[in-house]
């Protein structure tokens, strides 16, 4: 397993169960309040879709080591579809 160093701790990547690729977080389906599935960004059917696109940018940074980069009021815009407008510095 494959480990990844952000803000100074490691997490290991995890293994896709789908396309076993290893990924910094899985994303999981829910029906009924049960997990249907789990899988990746790298294997979802709708790769556009906020959730995936969230998920991609985590795990790209993180593999950078730039995910400081990516803010949570960034995140939060990108899971909502709507573009992110960085506040005055």
């Amino acid at each position: 397993m494959t480990t990844v160093k952000i803000s100074g701790r490691e997490l290991m990547l995890k293994e896709c169960p789908e396309c076993h690729r290893e990924v910094i977080s899985l994303l999981r389906e829910f029906h009924n309040g049960k997990v249907v599935r789990t899988f990746c960004h790298l294997c979802y059917e709708k790769p556009d879709s906020p959730m995936a696109t969230v998920a991609r940018k985590i795990h790209d940074h993180a593999i950078a080591g730039t995910l400081e980069q990516y803010p949570i009021a960034e995140r939060l815009t990108d899971l909502e579809g709507k573009p992110y407008i960085k506040p005055n510095s």
